[in-house]
């Protein structure tokens, strides 16, 4: 849906394969403008992680899930650099609601942003790197 959108909007989007799904006859997203190939999901993962400014996710599906919850992991650890992640929808408000409530999570949550429209997403990254005139070139290194 991310890919189609902005397509349709005239913009660009790459796509993480993995071997593992080609086996499984998963087809390339037809909107996707880059595909960076990986041999494993693990690798896929490490390759979103690493290609991104920020994370967005909708719907909590078990992949979905396991992305961001290792994004903000590696957050949490300084594995990587703080970045956005941006929560699109109440589902995830009611499993952070839970979350939040730890002890452990007090003062991480900030690293995380719910919202309730694509637009409230798209809005709350603006504020935080302001407008672009442009996407910049993406260089891309898979060894």
């Amino acid at each position: 849906a991310v890919a189609k959108g902005a397509a349709s909007e005239g913009g660009g989007s790459v796509g993480v394969t993995a071997e593992v799904y080609a086996a499984r006859d998963r087809e390339t997203n037809q909107y996707i403008t880059r595909e960076v190939k990986v041999k494993s999901h693990v690798d896929r993962l490490m390759e979103l992680i690493d290609l991104a400014d920020a994370y967005i996710a909708v719907g909590v599906s078990p992949g979905t899930l396991v992305e961001v919850v290792t994004c903000w992991d590696y957050m949490i650890k300084s594995f990587i650099p703080v970045k956005p992640i941006v929560l699109i929808g109440d589902e995830w408000r009611a499993l952070c609601d839970v979350l939040f409530t730890q002890e452990f999570y007090i003062g991480k949550c900030k690293m995380i942003k719910i919202v309730d429209t694509a637009d409230d997403a798209f809005d709350h990254l603006i504020d935080v790197f302001g407008a672009q005139e442009k996407l910049p070139e993406l260089e891309v290194i898979v060894g």
